[in-house]
């Protein structure tokens, strides 16, 4: 339902990664890529817009956003695989 949120609202590149991309279950959180998107404050803002985060967000040390207590639960987005290990 998140990847489906996301393309329908501005991010058409939108996809799953992590466990849940690969077809598994995930106890802690969603990855979402968004490969053709350049990380701004303009998509920050887009983003908590439409996440709402209860909790707020968080700058990640792989550069992406972390969105505590979203609808859809904890959302962790990533621009870029290139340091995604898991």
């Amino acid at each position: 339902m998140l990847v489906f949120f996301l393309k329908k609202t501005g991010f058409a590149d939108a996809r799953l990664i992590g466990s849940l991309g690969r077809g598994s279950s995930s106890t802690h959180d969603i990855d979402v890529l968004l490969p053709l998107t350049k990380k701004s404050k303009e998509v920050e803002r887009s983003l908590t817009f439409l996440l709402e985060p209860k909790g707020g967000v968080s700058h990640t040390d792989w550069g992406g956003y972390y969105f505590h207590d979203t609808p859809f639960g904890d959302v962790d987005v990533f621009f870029t695989t290139k340091d995604f290990t898991f």
